[in-house]
């Protein structure tokens, strides 16, 4: 019996991810195309124990601020970027290029670079155009 416990106990420690880790789990795409009449929004999320603080980061590796009603880092790890006028397009939110850091007692690791591309439209799109974003109704700013 001493033996079984002993085995199930070996089969614990090689089976549960090592403390000293620190990996993406969901790391974001090198590029996030988004049109202004749908906005977007992209997750990040990383593996380590204790459980990582995840913060996105600016291209200079200083921590996004929030924009009200453009740009949310949420406390999940996702970053949301709502839906907006073609008035209120701002090159350092629409065209930026962002980092996600998970950040624990192991370590910090950093994603890949994320370009983000907002396309505002400029007419509306009619009937017979493409439902995608990027249709021809709208061009990219």
């Amino acid at each position: 019996m001493a033996l079984a416990g002993s085995l199930a106990f070996l089969f614990l420690l090689a089976a549960s991810p090592s403390s000293s880790q620190l990996i993406f789990l969901m790391e974001p795409p090198p590029r996030l195309s988004f049109s202004n009449s749908t906005g977007a929004s992209v997750s990040c999320a990383a593996h380590g124990t204790p459980a990582p603080t995840i913060t996105w980061l600016t291209e200079d590796g200083v921590p996004v601020s929030d924009v009200p009603g453009l740009r949310e880092a949420l406390p999940n790890g996702t970053l949301w970027l709502g839906a907006f006028s073609a008035a209120q397009y701002r090159s350092d939110v629409h065209a930026a290029v962002l980092r996600c850091r998970a950040a624990g007692t192991v370590g910090t690791v950093l994603s890949r670079d994320m370009r983000l591309e907002a396309a505002t439209c400029t007419r509306p799109c009619s009937a017979a155009a493409p439902r995608a974003p990027w249709a021809p109704c709208c061009r990219a700013t």
